[in-house]
This record gives C-alpha cells, sequence and structure tokens, in this order.
C-alpha cells in the first residue's frame, strides 16, 4: 500500500513539474487584477505618515517639506471610487492647525464629495506652495481592476532589474485604448476647473520572484506645452495582503524635457487606521 502511494506521490510531481510555465502576459494578467481587488478591500482600513518633498526648479527654486496623514476613502456616490485623503500636520517644520479633526472624520467627509473635494485637497497643497500636485498617485495600481483592464494595451518589453539593482523585474509597456477618465489627476491654477486629466501611456513592473506588483510609471501628453510623469512604488504591506505604495515621484516637464517642478513623495509603514489617534 505505502509503495502504491509513492508511486501516485511520484506521478503527480512529475504533472506539476512538467506543466508549461506561464507567460510574462500571462503573470501580468493575473497580478494586476489580483492586486487591484486586494488594494480596494483593505486601503481604507489603513493609514500612513506621508511626506511630500516639493522643489520647484524654475526661476523660482524654492523648496517645501510637507507632512501629513495619509489615507484612502471610498467615495459614497454611484462610482464608489477609491481616493486618497490627507490631513496635513506641517509645513517646513512648523506645525499646522488642524482642529479637533481625526484623519477618519477628514475621510468621511470627504467621501460625501466628488470631483470638487478632490480638487479642495489639491488646492489646498497649492495654498502650502506646492504647484503642479498630482492627485491618487498611492491608488494608481486601481486603474488596472478587472472590469478595466480590457481598456489597455499591454507590451511585454523584457526582463529589467530594479533601480535599486536588487530582485529581477518583468517590464511591461501599457496605454489606454479609448479616452476613458483614468489614472492621472494634475491641478493647475489658472486652467479650466482646476483639474487637468491628460492621456498616457506608460510601464509596469511586475516582480519575478513572486509576481508582486513593484511600479507603475506614467508619462502625459503635452497640455499647454508641459507634460507629467509620475511614478509610483509599491511593496507588499505587513498590515494587510496588498501591495502599499512607499514612494511616488511627479515631475512636471517643459515639452523638451527639461524639469520644471518636482514633487517625492514617501509613505511610512501602512498601519490600522484605528490606531491614528
Amino acid at each position: 500500500m505505502r509503495r502504491g502511494r509513492c508511486r501516485i506521490f511520484a506521478v503527480a510531481i512529475l504533472a506539476v513539474a512538467s506543466l508549461p510555465a506561464a507567460t510574462p502576459m500571462q503573470v501580468l494578467l493575473q497580478t494586476l487584477p489580483r492586486e487591484a481587488e486586494s488594494f480596494s478591500r483593505c486601503a481604507v482600513q489603513l493609514y500612513s505618515k506621508e511626506t511630500i518633498t516639493h522643489m520647484d526648479l524654475s526661476a523660482k527654486g524654492r523648496s517645501r517639506t510637507l507632512k501629513s496623514d495619509y489615507s484612502f476613502v471610498q467615495m459614497r456616490d454611484a462610482t464608489g471610487a477609491i481616493r486618497e485623503v490627507r490631513q496635513m500636520r506641517e509645513v517646513d517644520g512648523k506645525p499646522v492647525k488642524a482642529g479637533s479633526s481625526t484623519l477618519e472624520a477628514v475621510a468621511q467627509a470627504y467621501a460625501e464629495g466628488s470631483d470638487k473635494q478632490k480638487r479642495r485637497q489639491l488646492e489646498q497643497l497649492a495654498k502650502y506652495g506646492i504647484r503642479g500636485a498630482a492627485a491618487d498617485l498611492g491608488q494608481m495600481l486601481l486603474m488596472f481592476a478587472a472590469p478595466s483592464l480590457p481598456g489597455y494595451e499591454f507590451r511585454y518589453t523584457g526582463e529589467e532589474r530594479a533601480p535599486s539593482g536588487g530582485a529581477a523585474m518583468l517590464a511591461f509597456a501599457f496605454s489606454p485604448i479609448d479616452a476613458l477618465d483614468k489614472g492621472l489627476v494634475v491641478f493647475q491654477p489658472g486652467s479650466k476647473g482646476g483639474v487637468q486629466k491628460p492621456r498616457f501611456k506608460g510601464v509596469v513592473w511586475i516582480r519575478k520572484q513572486d509576481s508582486r506588483l513593484a511600479r507603475i510609471a506614467l508619462d502625459s501628453e503635452a497640455i499647454a506645452g508641459q507634460r507629467q510623469r509620475l511614478i509610483v512604488d509599491y511593496e507588499p504591506s505587513a498590515a494587510c495582503p496588498s501591495v502599499m505604495p512607499v514612494a511616488a515621484l511627479h515631475r512636471e516637464l517643459e515639452a523638451n524635457g527639461e524639469t520644471l517642478v518636482e514633487n517625492k513623495y514617501v509613505y511610512e509603514r501602512f498601519r490600522p487606521l484605528a490606531e491614528n489617534k
């Protein structure tokens, strides 16, 4: 009996070993909706400490550092979209009066709004000197939720190493097939409504070792002679099964590629929102 069991076990091992390995495109199409679904389930239950370092590289040459409590909220409208929300705590080392509201209270109030609330968040950053701020960076991976995935065209471009020289990555170029409102929102005072949603193309990196999302990069079309570049880095979270943002970069560029504005975002380890007192 034991010999029969061993023979069955050996046959099972050989069967698994003979299965064809997933192609890079199969890995991508499995990873993106899985990561988006996991993020949508747990992101609104977590918070982080966000630091924004702003550099105005134009003639003004101004720099600023803003620190905020940072989280996500699900909108109470027909879309049910998940948006980022922040409560400003410090500007250039000086505390900001935030009143008695908690981040959770701010998030709940924000959930009742729409694009107007998004614009208010961006206007708040502009008030403190953050020029050309971009919104909804942290949840950029939600562009690739299962219902939206057919709206993109993907192309495998090969295997690369992480910028730090670490893990091997599978890289994929992508672009939207249609002109739906996806992914990229930038505040520009003086433009229509203050909020721009330019078309874009980008690259996604998936870690080869464990098929986890590692990075999304976007490059926008030029609007009024300027274009946007955004990069968001993700890592698996200890607080939930999802990957969460650890860093982001936003650059406002001249059409010739010269950087006008640079905003760097760094996120501390995400924790349960209930711990934010």
